[in-house]
C-alpha cells in the first residue's frame, strides 16, 4: 500500500529555507537546489529541509503567500485612514485579487477589527464634523458612496445628531 505522498505527483525535496534580507518575516523556499517561492515565515516554520512536497503542497504554500502579501498591502492601505468594506473590496480588485481571496482577506481584517463599516461611518461623520462640516443629506450621500448599508447610515447619523 502506498502512502499519501506516493500517490500524488511530487514537486521536489526542500533543500533550503532562507529568510529574506529585506523582509525578515518572509522565507525563500528552495526545492531541489532551485528557488521555488517566497512564503511567510510562519508557513515556512512548518516545513523541514529534506521534506518532499507534492504539487498540491506547493500550490497551497503559494496561495498562503499570496494571501499574506495581499493582507499586508490591505493593512498598509488602512494605515492612511479607516476604510469601509466596499473600499477594501475595490482596493483588492485593483490588486487583481480573485473573489475568494478578497473574501478571505476581508474576513481576516474584520476579525482583527481593522475593517468595520459601523466604526468607519462613525469615524467619517465625526471627521466631517470637525474638519469639513456637511449637512445630514451630504453625509448620507457620502456614506452611501463609500458602500455603507442604509440601516448603518441612519443609525450613525441618528446618534451623531444627538451629540451635536
Amino acid at each position: 500500500m502506498t502512502n499519501e505522498h506516493e500517490s500524488r505527483p511530487t514537486c521536489g525535496r526542500i533543500t533550503a529555507l532562507r529568510f529574506q534580507k529585506q523582509r525578515r518575516d518572509w522565507t525563500n523556499l528552495y526545492l531541489d537546489e532551485q528557488f521555488a517561492l517566497a512564503l511567510p515565515a510562519l508557513e515556512a516554520a512548518r516545513l523541514k529541509i529534506g521534506q518532499i512536497l507534492t504539487e498540491d503542497d506547493v500550490a497551497a504554500l503559494r496561495r498562503a503567500g499570496e494571501l499574506q502579501a495581499l493582507y499586508d498591502k490591505a493593512v498598509a492601505f488602512l494605515a492612511y485612514r479607516p476604510r469601509s468594506i466596499s473600499e477594501m473590496r475595490g482596493f483588492l480588485r485593483k490588486k487583481k485579487a480573485d473573489e475568494r481571496l478578497s473574501a478571505a482577506i476581508i474576513e481576516k481584517l474584520q476579525v482583527a477589527g481593522y475593517v468595520d463599516d459601523r466604526a468607519f461611518a462613525r469615524w467619517w461623520v465625526e471627521n466631517r464634523r470637525q474638519f469639513n462640516p456637511r449637512g445630514v443629506y451630504a453625509l448620507r450621500q457620502e456614506l452611501r458612496l463609500k458602500g455603507i448599508a442604509p440601516a448603518v447610515i441612519e443609525e450613525v447619523l441618528a446618534l451623531s445628531l444627538i451629540h451635536i
